[in-house]
């Protein structure tokens, strides 16, 4: 079982409660697919400035105005993009088995026991939705000509599909480079720590902009999961030595 927790520092305790997923089903599957890299992928800027391009001669004075502009840019952004939200249109049909949507960026905070109504233990697996937006939206047409990757991803055996990217984490903007930061001021958004991209297909296009949370998906729904393993992923050769 999954559980997916999304950021809130001050909420209703009815808010709370609909940014909770908790699957009744305790079934994972899990399947092994194209070996995922780690290379930065080519239509992503540099996020941090080189050492040599910072700039050390700021006094604290300038450094202070600097984070008050900040602050006041985040609340304006966060503003807007909560009006957005209530002006935007929707409405709700069934998803088809072909559809592919927009996923979320998620941390892993750790593991919480629940047990049923018979007293069944389910271990499950908490996630933490942090402050997701979507940072642009990109045709199949556009990504088969401006990138290499789209030219094997764009036009496959699923049909079109359009590059989404969601950026993940509000960060200061101050320590990125500015092609990093304008990709995020042209969508609307905070600067984001993390950013990462989907195939959706065109049924399922969301709008720059739009935040995400944990209510885009809902009870009972598959979820696909992948992730970036840290530590204690590889211990067959000390068990093999008899450690």
């Amino acid at each position: 079982m999954i559980r997916l927790i999304s950021n809130v520092h001050s909420c209703h305790a009815l808010e709370l409660s609909s940014r909770m997923l908790a699957p009744t089903s305790g079934y994972i599957s899990q399947q092994r697919g194209r070996r995922r890299t780690l290379t930065p992928v080519p239509w992503l800027p540099a996020k941090k400035e080189k050492e040599g391009n910072i700039n050390q001669n700021v006094n604290n004075k300038i450094k202070s105005l600097l984070g008050t502009v900040v602050q006041r840019e985040a609340l304006v952004i966060s503003e807007n993009s909560a009006q957005s939200l209530y002006d935007s249109k929707c409405r709700i049909t069934d998803i088809p088995e072909n559809s592919r949507r927009v996923g979320l960026i998620v941390r892993k905070i750790g593991m919480l026991p629940q047990w049923t109504k018979n007293g069944s233990r389910i271990l499950c697996t908490l996630l933490e939705v942090a402050e997701n937006h979507v940072v642009s939206v990109v045709s199949p047409e556009s990504w088969y000509k401006a990138s290499v990757v789209g030219k094997r991803k764009a036009f496959n055996r699923d049909g079109p599909m359009w590059r989404v990217s969601v950026g993940a984490v509000n960060a200061n903007p101050t320590g990125f480079t500015t092609a990093y930061r304008k990709q995020f001021v042209k969508a609307g958004v905070p600067t984001k720590e993390t950013i990462g991209s989907f195939l959706v297909s065109g049924d399922a296009i969301p709008t720059p902009g739009h935040p995400l949370d944990v209510r885009h998906f809902g009870v009972g729904q598959f979820v696909t999961a992948t992730g970036k393993t840290i530590d204690w992923g590889f211990q067959v050769g000390d068990w093999c030595k008899g450690a």
